[in-house]
């Protein structure tokens, strides 16, 4: 989150307009702004500033205020920090509709049709690319395009021209163990994640987040093979090292 500001496309120096904003869209006359903020670790979608229209645990990303301004378009997520998450509308009244399933690779682009009567959006089932996909207030869905990397959805023009990027993710795990002296790769795949070393270190917490739903390994640094815990993504062993604490992708 940040301080919501504006500048003159001209030129010139910004003006603060809010602080603690983390994402913000203009209504089509450009009067007023939607913003998400967290206030008292709850997330907040307001427009406008003040004016609560939905409030989660998880928290919101890619808000967009329709053509005609009567509702914003957003990803919502059930959980703080992941991507996983569905496509949703609110009203001005505050109405919630979920317009999609659960997306397990995650929503990362959002807007408008031009018409408003469809949100064009780019999400993964978790088994395949990031692809651009439709959605109709009614909840009918089609794609629209797929490529052999993630698609990622910035915006379209008010004639339907898209503006798209290509995504190449790639993460890695290196660990420094108390048996090695220079860092070994312990990724289990490509989207593996480490949050944990044991006090000794002589063993690492490991999430595989390529997997649906994600699971938790327990990954020793003699070189021995990972060991499978079970499903979640895992945070930290107990201190007796007979526990582990994991979060799981479903909605609270």
């Amino acid at each position: 989150e940040g301080t919501l500001a504006r500048a003159p496309l001209l030129g010139g120096g910004a003006r603060s307009v809010l602080e603690g904003v983390r994402e913000a869209d203009w209504t089509p006359d450009g009067a007023q702004l939607a913003i998400v903020r967290r206030v008292d670790g709850r997330e907040r979608l307001e427009l406008p500033a003040g004016h609560l229209l939905y409030e989660t645990a998880g928290y919101v990303s890619h808000l967009r205020v329709s053509p005609r301004g009567d509702r914003v378009a957003f990803a919502d997520h059930a959980l703080w920090a992941d991507n996983v998450g569905a496509v949703a509308v609110v009203d001005l009244a505050g109405d919630r509709k979920v317009l999609t399933g659960i997306w397990a690779g995650g929503v990362s682009g959002l807007a408008w049709a031009p018409s408003g009567e469809e949100i064009w959006f780019t999400a993964s089932d978790g088994a395949s690319h990031l692809a651009l996909h439709a959605v109709d207030l009614e909840g009918r869905q089609r794609s629209l395009l797929a490529a052999p990397t993630d698609v990622v959805l910035f915006d379209v023009s008010r004639e339907g021209r898209l503006l798209v990027g290509r995504e190449t993710p790639r993460r890695a795990i290196e660990v420094l163990g108390a048996e090695s002296q220079t860092p070994r790769d312990f990724s289990l795949r490509e989207s593996s994640v480490a949050r944990f070393m044991t006090p000794d270190g002589r063993a690492v917490l490991l999430s595989d987040q390529s997997a649906d739903p994600y699971m938790t390994y327990l990954q020793r640094t003699d070189g021995s093979p990972p060991v499978r815990l079970g499903s979640g993504d895992g945070y930290e062993l107990s201190p007796d090292a007979r526990w582990v604490v994991a979060f799981t992708g479903d909605a609270p």
